[in-house]
């Protein structure tokens, strides 16, 4: 683990994945912002995902130079909450247009 922080590429955002769970595929090497793109998160879920995967590689010695896991956790909960916020706030968006019959 690096005691340098810089705002670039770094390892901790890395993992092997040396026994795939799908038996017919090959190894590889999993890059966190690749899935976060991936799979089309969205700001407050990426930060989430990024904070999960903190804690877990420093769970694994590939932690953040200076990693909390209770700040990691914070973050978790306050980028919930933002998703959280925007999904009721569509959902009542939602029912309202249809109760109106407005789209």
């Amino acid at each position: 683990m690096s005691d340098k922080l810089t705002g670039g590429r770094v390892n901790y955002y890395l993992v092997k994945v040396a026994h795939p769970r799908r038996e017919e595929q090959d190894p590889y090497q999993a890059e966190c912002e690749d899935i976060i793109h991936a799979l089309g998160m969205t700001f407050d879920e990426g930060c989430a995902f990024k904070a999960l995967w903190r804690t877990a590689a420093a769970r694994q010695q590939n932690g953040k130079p200076g990693h909390s896991p209770v700040y990691d956790m914070e973050k978790v909960v306050h980028y919930g909450s933002n998703i959280l916020r925007h999904l009721k706030l569509e959902e009542a968006e939602d029912v309202h247009q249809t109760a109106t019959g407005s789209d």
